[in-house]
């Protein structure tokens, strides 16, 4: 919509599979691979992605939606697809390619070279292949605080959703909004919170935890991910009635009183489903988002907007968001060569008991990553990266395979 709003014709165009059963799977595998998964590369899943990515071109070019100044390919599922395009492209990438699976990056790379420029979020994102034979820039990705997910909602209707979920308004909640992905960490989570809650118990400190998230259609795993946490926790579906502005969702529950709650939130209707999201952040006392892996952490970058103190893992984006332990976050454990987290359940819940302990340097961290937000992770300085992205490509001269940017302001 900002595109639009200054005069640039964008739009979204989504892939559908023939297959999406087949295909998803495939393009899964891809998404962590890449992320550094140990996963073999088969015959199968080359010709499951290459027949596919043919057939979708043909469709595309058929009905004449590939076409215009420049066409920017997100990931690797439509990469071989975009990559046949007769025109100027860009390759965003969105997964941190720091520690990738080396065989999934020699079958995709001759794929990725046919186009102009890639785009990544951090340095240290960048394909290595790809350093000195395209040009890359560096652009991370923003927040828009107009849109349903980040704009300011009134305390009551917070309290509204809280109610219609079953959680506890007036008990501190710990917070982790994400899909359900083994990447995410959901036992980790749980796990920290278990043992922080152990802790403030002694002192008279009720806390509870809201894991929330939903199933992506082209995330196969997550129904399994979803029901094994469900089946290790021993969490009792709760009843849901049917409420306004509230998505169809299914809530889970741990305890009596229950003091986790696992919320599979309806997808659509999309606004409602971000008015949501948007009500659970603001309402948290602490958002937690220690990924083993992770891209740019865009729901870190929704609670810190929102003011909210978070505590991440180190690795990827989140080790980014919040610079150093303290400044604009809470980090935990540390990146190891294969680019996973290594992390103590010990250290994430003395990281949740140090924001109740110390309130007062907790809630100054918080608005520091406020500002820092509004300043560098804006939807309007996204934007502007991509606007001279797309002036150097279409209007510039031939570019030259350096890097550039991320362009920061101090706060």
């Amino acid at each position: 919509p900002l595109m639009n709003s200054i005069g640039i014709r964008a739009k979204w165009l989504v892939i559908r599979p023939q297959n999406p059963k087949e295909f998803f799977p495939v393009t899964k595998a891809f998404h962590n691979a890449l992320q550094g998964a140990e996963i073999p590369l088969s015959e199968a899943m080359k010709e499951i992605y290459l027949s596919e990515s043919e057939r979708l071109f043909r469709e595309l070019s058929r009905r004449g939606e590939l076409r215009g100044d420049v066409i920017i390919c997100h990931d690797p599922q439509p990469l071989a697809t975009i990559s046949q395009f007769d025109g100027k492209k860009v390759w965003r990438a969105h997964i941190d390619l720091s520690s990738p699976n080396r065989e999934f990056v020699r079958f995709l790379l001759p794929f990725i070279e046919e186009f102009d420029v890639a785009v990544f979020h951090f340095g240290d994102f960048v394909l290595e292949e790809l350093k000195g034979r395209l040009p890359i820039y560096l652009i991370p990705a923003g927040i828009s605080f107009l849109t349903p997910k980040n704009v300011e909602l009134p305390q009551g209707f917070c309290s509204y959703v809280l109610e219609s979920l079953g959680i506890d308004r007036q008990k501190p909640m710990v917070l982790q909004i994400s899909r359900f992905d083994r990447f995410k960490d959901p036992r980790g989570v749980v796990e920290a919170f278990e043992r922080a809650r152990t802790e403030l118990a002694r002192e008279g400190i009720e806390i509870q935890l809201g894991d929330a998230g939903n199933m992506a259609r082209d995330d196969p795993e997550g129904g399994k991910i979803l029901s094994e946490l469900i089946g290790e926790l021993g969490a009792k579906k709760r009843p849901m009635p049917k409420r306004p502005l509230i998505p169809k969702s299914v809530v889970w529950a741990v305890g009596d009183p229950p003091h986790i709650f696992i919320v599979n939130l309806g997808a659509t209707p999309l606004t409602e489903n971000s008015l949501v999201v948007n009500a659970l952040q603001r309402s948290a006392t602490i958002v937690l988002q220690k990924s083993l892996r992770e891209g740019l952490g865009l729901t870190i970058l929704e609670a810190m907007g929102k003011g909210r103190p978070v505590i991440v893992g180190n690795v990827g984006g989140p080790a980014h968001l919040i610079k150093e332990d303290g400044m604009y976050g809470y980090g935990v454990g540390y990146k190891d060569a294969r680019g996973n987290l290594v992390y103590t359940a010990e250290e994430t819940a003395g990281k949740i008991l140090q924001c109740f302990e110390a309130p007062v340097r907790t809630m100054e961290m918080a608005r520091r990553a406020q500002r820092n937000v509004a300043l560098n992770y804006s939807a309007i300085r996204h934007l502007l990266d991509y606007l001279k992205l797309l002036d150097d490509l279409v209007n510039g001269p031939s570019l030259s395979p350096k890097v550039s940017g991320p362009n920061f302001y101090p706060i």
